[in-house]
């Protein structure tokens, strides 16, 4: 099997064998793909593409077994710089997706939203969280999992004026204090806020990010995420220098 000229993302590479690289890509076409790029680590500085995260590419591949073997890559754009903050949460957008997606599975209105979120990273500190809530929801909708935000786990419309808890199987449940252990309190405005896509004021994505944290817990089985506690932590030590100043 031959694939030409299909658009990429890599999400991770790994070095093989003495001059080989193992690409994990991400395509519209052809969902998640693995790749070995044979001799990919002795291409001479400067020549050649450069197989890096956050790079468009164009790639050409064969073989029908688990591992394709890479036959040409070229660069479409220039590569979207990130760091700090944004470096850390593109990770994480790349660790969900190696995580959750099945390979060979495709969506390509998840690609479209993963570049978009690429670029949304490089904005504001709120940009930034907007973006990740959003790309968290598509991804979930793709998997077939997606939130439940504008109805309760009882068919009711979401109070905004109401808390709930949201329980993964179910969706939200109107929160009373005996339910305080299912998960964190929600305000009903938070869910809307996401249904709606209006991302613009920060107690709505400090509630949001509890969501989406406990749901992709639920749905990673227990398996973690370096790149989350990674973010966490850079996130947490640029607020106690702000708290410094």
């Amino acid at each position: 099997m031959i694939i030409q000229d299909q658009p990429a993302y890599l999400l991770h590479r790994r070095a093989y064998r003495n001059t080989s690289l193992i690409l994990d890509a991400f395509t519209p076409g052809s969902g998640r793909v693995a790749l070995v790029a044979p001799g990919a680590r002795a291409r001479r500085p400067g020549r050649g593409v450069l197989l890096e995260p956050f790079t468009p590419l164009l790639l050409n591949w064969r073989g029908s077994g688990e591992m394709k073997t890479l036959s040409s890559a070229d660069q479409t754009g220039g590569a979207i710089t990130l760091s700090g903050p944004a470096l850390a949460a593109g990770l994480y957008l790349n660790e969900l997706l190696i995580k959750l997606l099945p390979r060979e599975d495709a969506h390509p209105a998840l690609f479209v939203k993963y570049g978009e979120s690429l670029h949304g990273l490089r904005g504001d500190s709120m940009a930034l969280q907007a973006a990740l809530r959003r790309f968290e929801k598509q991804l979930l909708d793709e998997l077939g999992v997606g939130l439940i935000l504008d109805r309760d786990a009882g068919g009711a419309s979401i109070d905004p004026a109401r808390q709930y808890v949201y329980e993964p199987e179910a969706g939200p449940r109107i929160a009373h204090t005996r339910a305080s252990r299912s998960g964190p309190f929600l305000q009903g405005a938070s869910l809307i806020a996401l249904h709606d896509d209006v991302l613009e004021r920060p107690e709505v994505l400090r509630d949001l990010r509890r969501l989406t944290t406990m749901v992709l817990n639920h749905h990673l089985g227990g398996r973690p995420l370096r790149s989350r506690e990674l973010l966490s932590a850079i996130w947490s030590g640029s607020q106690r220098r702000a708290g410094k100043r």
